[in-house]
């Protein structure tokens, strides 16, 4: 008995060393902006509610960055990406709601398309094609947890829409009618629902140079888009394998959210939070307003100065 005690003890001594705290992730910031590899670090080490909360953390830091519109376009593709590779399982919707809610407009312009070749391309695979009714599927649970995590937001419509967009590249134009499936259901203004469908869409959507955000961004009241000819991502894009993983994570009924008012997705579960008792649900990113990264920190803060990460007091 007193072996197996002892068994039991090292094992659960084992499981708390490898999970990280949301405190010493936040510690980490900067590095995981300057270096891929700490990012993906972070996310392994963290449970799902704090990989969500770090997220956040993350995208509000490249939000400050000083650093051109393309580096930063280039920064929230990278991270986010990597943050969505590392999900634990069921969490995969919860952060992609996230970056979808915390990620700026005008950078959604970029990340909507990588994500849609990068992440979740339908055909990635052709060993395993993917039928249009798990396509359908996989994007109405993720669209439900996005409109919900993004509910009440001035630019929600909009956000709505980026996403919506980002599905139907990665559907590759062979789903009939996707776009206005995912609006009717992701979108509750009937204005903004028409705007969505009638005007946003089709400018992003049309062929050629023509193609452009600027009406949703107008609407949004959002900064500039980046040049997307000169937003450079260096990352690892998963295997045909992976990709055809993330569709079906998207799919499945390990999710963090309720069905949204539409009805669009599956009632699911909350993702576990054993282990850290740092667990939190969007918490202040520091309760000292003056640390770095505090979102109440308004002078005075230290930032990542582009990609080489020096530190700059403004």
């Amino acid at each position: 008995m007193k072996k197996l005690l002892t068994i039991l003890a090292m094992a659960i001594s084992t499981v708390a060393m490898a999970e990280m705290s949301l405190g010493d992730a936040r510690g980490k910031i900067g590095d995981a902006i300057r270096n891929p590899a700490v990012m993906a670090e972070i996310m392994k080490g963290l449970n799902a509610t704090n990989q969500v909360a770090f997220l956040e953390a993350v995208n509000e830091a490249v939000s400050v960055m000083r650093a051109s519109p393309e580096e930063k376009a280039a920064k929230f593709v990278e991270l986010n990406e990597i943050a969505l590779q590392n999900a634990q399982k069921g969490n995969l919707k919860a952060l992609l709601a996230e970056t979808f809610a915390t990620v700026p407009p005008e950078y959604l312009t970029i990340l909507n398309e990588r994500f849609a070749a990068d992440l979740f391309n339908r055909n990635a695979d052709p060993t395993n094609p993917i039928s249009d009714a798990d396509f359908v599927r996989s994007a109405a649970d993720a669209m439900a947890a996005i409109s919900e995590r993004v509910a009440g937001m001035e630019d929600a419509a909009v956000r709505d829409t980026f996403a919506t967009l980002m599905f139907v590249r990665a559907s590759e134009g062979t789903i009939p009618n996707l776009a206005e499936t995912l609006i009717d259901a992701s979108i509750s203004d009937t204005a903004a629902r028409d705007k969505a469908k009638s005007e946003w869409i089709p400018a992003a959507t049309s062929p050629g140079i023509d193609q452009t955000y600027e009406p949703m961004l107008g609407d949004a009241g959002a900064e500039e888009a980046p040049a997307a000819d000169q937003v450079v991502v260096a990352v690892s894009v998963p295997s045909t394998e992976g990709l055809s993983s993330l569709l079906s994570d998207l799919g499945s009924s390990d999710t963090a959210f309720s069905n949204n008012a539409s009805g669009v997705g599956r009632e699911g579960t909350t993702p576990e939070t054993s282990g850290s008792s740092d667990s939190t649900d969007r918490v202040p990113l520091s309760d000292d307003p003056r640390a770095p990264w505090s979102p109440d920190s308004s002078r005075g803060r230290t930032e990542p100065d582009g990609y080489f990460g020096q530190r700059v007091r403004r």
